[in-house]
């Protein structure tokens, strides 16, 4: 077996923001440096499965299997002889909102995958907690400049 753990905490972003880019798998193209697209048919929940195309070529597909609704989710990429176990999430404190992914890949042929896979989880653990953190901060931004402009407009 085999893990990664990153974690930060990241000030001036809202829970809720953070879940629900999250939650958009069709949209992860937006801020995710590492991928050109994505792709959930169906609604975000347990047995569904997403697949993600990476800017290297590859494609997962990953289904979840639990959701901590506001907070966490799990996802599961099999590979032949192996299992990669997905975990992002996030929950509040005084610093801010801390986020977190956590890959395991468990297996009997662990060992391999990891040799195969490992350097481009390593890299894409920390670029999607910070592209994401970005995102989530901009959209926050837009949207307040939205609301403000509704707001001085009469609109609202």
């Amino acid at each position: 077996m085999w893990m990664h753990h990153y974690t930060k905490v990241y000030k001036g972003i809202a829970q809720e923001d953070v879940w629900n880019i999250w939650k958009d798998i069709n949209n992860w193209h937006l801020w995710f440096p590492e991928v050109t697209t994505s792709s959930l048919r169906e609604s975000f929940s347990i047995n569904t499965f997403f697949s993600i195309y990476f800017k290297n070529k590859s494609k997962g597909t990953y289904r979840i299997v639990k959701v901590f609704d506001g907070y966490k989710f799990i996802s599961i990429r099999k590979f032949f002889g192996a299992k990669l176990y997905d975990t992002r999430a996030l929950d509040s404190s005084a610093e801010g909102i801390r986020l977190v992914r956590t890959v395991v890949i468990s297996g009997p042929l662990a060992w391999f995958w990891r040799r195969k896979i490992s350097k481009n989880i390593l890299y894409e653990t920390s670029t999607e907690l910070e592209s994401l953190a970005l995102y989530a901060r901009r959209t926050q931004y837009l949207n307040k400049q939205s609301l403000d402009e509704s707001v001085s407009s009469g609109q609202v």
